[in-house]
């Protein structure tokens, strides 16, 4: 009889000298592969969320909605679904975050656009001593790794599941040799894929409709570009030359949000001090603590509060502060008001609520 489903593939290569035998042989590779009948598919799979962000640290969860039917309309019960979801570090396409450093010593070129402030040194934290990083996930140095698993859910009479992922959980042997796995943290994006076995024996597949979901606090983003060159070795911009910022300010869509509130100001910095909070998130636990850093609206309230230290301990305020009106990064702003004293480094900080 034919056997259906996933069935595992072995190359081997016999020991030299040996007997022969399967015992003996040395495994060289190994692959899945689905035997299903070669036919048309007969049913449907919809994968959907309402999600517009993933939250970092313990908060990380996202609910799916999971849908299966015949071609006609008619909804599939008892239907077994394989969902795989992969925490990738930085997300596609995205390349390393940088903070606008003025007159940095690594001397960044003029039109670079910077997003957040998860570059920015952190205090450091407990969890690193914890956690098995993802690949690439050294410090805060990115890469390319990603941390991967499976979850099957069952849909119910009327052909539907909604199923809750929470990351903090999955994560917790997602690591190197079933160890935890770092928590998933701003910059990161989730990717979630469907599969299922269908009555015919058909695999129809689904993946999230716009693809991977960004983990950050905010659906919203906020960019800045200095609108002039920032080279040290050119000894750009001079000090007491003003320079303007181009803003932006967009939606998790993509779209430029216009007239919102921005405040920006200049900061001293040594280029070393830490600028943002420590975030010792846990890592491991039994499922009671799995609940508790997951279930708590006041942790999701903690989480999206932004972990930026007090000003006052990392770099002293110079200027007067530029409070402006975004426009889509269509013309620079804010040149009035940001002028370098002298030549140090400093930290342009803007933020929007």
């Amino acid at each position: 009889a034919v056997r259906f489903g996933d069935i595992p593939l072995r190359l081997i290569r016999l020991a030299p000298g040996g007997n022969g035998k399967i015992a003996d042989a040395v495994r060289v590779a190994t692959q899945n592969i689905v035997v299903a009948d070669p036919r048309p598919p007969t049913v449907e799979l919809e994968l959907s969320t309402d999600a517009k962000v993933v939250l970092p640290g313990p908060a990380a969860s996202v609910e799916l909605d999971v849908k299966t039917t015949t071609y006609s309309g008619a909804e599939v019960a008892g239907a077994s679904v394989e969902l795989t979801w992969t925490l990738s570090r930085g997300g596609p396409g995205a390349g390393p975050q940088r903070p606008m450093l003025v007159r940095d010593d690594g001397g960044g070129g003029g039109g670079e656009k910077v997003t957040g402030i998860q570059a920015l040194p952190r205090l450091p934290t407990k969890t690193s001593a914890k956690a098995s990083p993802l690949p690439g996930r050294s410090g805060h140095s990115s890469g390319g790794g990603e941390a991967s698993g499976k979850v099957t859910v069952v849909t119910a009479d009327n052909g539907r599941k909604r199923v809750t992922l929470s990351l903090a959980s999955l994560l917790q042997d997602a690591g190197k040799d079933g160890s935890a796995a770092a928590p998933a943290e701003e910059g990161d994006t989730l990717s979630v894929s469907a599969r299922w076995v269908g009555p015919t024996r058909e695999v129809v597949t689904a993946e999230l409709q716009g693809g991977g979901i960004r983990v950050s606090r905010s659906p919203y983003s906020l960019s800045i570009a200095p609108s002039q060159p920032v080279n040290h070795k050119d000894g750009t911009p001079l000090p007491g030359t003003p320079f303007g910022l181009f803003i932006d300010v967009q939606s998790s869509d993509g779209e430029s949000l216009h007239a919102a509130d921005v405040m920006v100001t200049l900061h001293e910095w040594d280029g070393e001090a830490p600028i943002r909070k420590a975030v010792d998130w846990p890592v491991s636990g039994g499922a009671e603590d799995k609940e508790k850093n997951t279930s708590s609206a006041s942790l999701r309230d903690e989480v999206q509060r932004l972990d930026l230290l007090p000003i006052t301990s990392w770099g002293s305020q110079v200027g007067d502060i530029c409070i402006v009106k975004s426009d889509g990064g269509r013309s620079p702003q804010c040149a009035s008001t940001l002028t370098l004293p002298e030549a140090r480094k400093y930290v342009v900080l803007a933020r929007s609520t």
